[in-house]
């Protein structure tokens, strides 16, 4: 019968395997960009950044009620 320490060894090798099969399977579906060219910037308009800003919670009623 395995000690406690050989499950916690056991549970850990696969819990990384797992991980490492992950990491494999997300690196090859998202290839990397060429880093040698550098990205070309988008041009601001004269408010930016801040008129780019929205809000995406609506106002509170008057009193906090809803």
């Amino acid at each position: 019968m395995r000690s406690g320490i050989g499950h916690m060894v056991g549970a850990f090798a696969t819990v990384l395997t797992v991980a490492v099969l992950t990491l494999l399977l997300v690196a090859t579906a998202f290839p990397g960009h060429d880093g040698s060219a550098p990205a070309t910037p988008r041009p601001l308009g004269p408010c930016e950044p801040f008129c780019s800003l929205r809000t995406t919670t609506s106002a509170v009623p008057d009193g906090g009620a809803q």
